[in-house]
């Protein structure tokens, strides 16, 4: 699929964007995106980490945390991308729409990846 995805500014126009199922990304940090898209699953989420923001056993801690809480994470994929960026991704319905559960969704991403314990 070639679609247009385009760049948010802030957190509230991204969640706008789901909303309305717009293409678009938003960095959280330099080098560290979350991305709304649809593909061959349908549309997903994804925190996407550079190759330059990554750190040590980023994979094998994330794994880890995945793994140990099996229930709590249910649903998210991790891999690493042809551009080597460390993906989290989880598939979206309309109920990951509004602002409040797209809020929480995205503190278990950053929860998930060791950005917030």
């Amino acid at each position: 699929m070639n679609e247009t995805i385009q760049r948010r500014t802030d957190q509230r126009d991204f969640f706008v964007s789901i909303g309305q199922q717009q293409p678009s990304t938003w960095q959280w940090a330099p080098g560290i995106d979350f991305e709304y898209r649809r593909d061959s699953v349908g549309w997903r989420l994804a925190l996407m980490i550079e190759r330059q923001a990554q750190w040590p056993n980023l994979f094998c801690d994330t794994l880890k945390r995945r793994f140990e809480n099996i229930e709590s994470y249910d649903g998210y994929y991790i891999c690493l991308d042809n551009q080597q960026r460390f993906v989290v991704w989880h598939e979206l319905d309309l109920d990951y729409r509004r602002a409040e559960t797209l809020q929480s969704l995205l503190s278990e991403f950053l929860t998930l990846t060791g950005f917030k314990h």
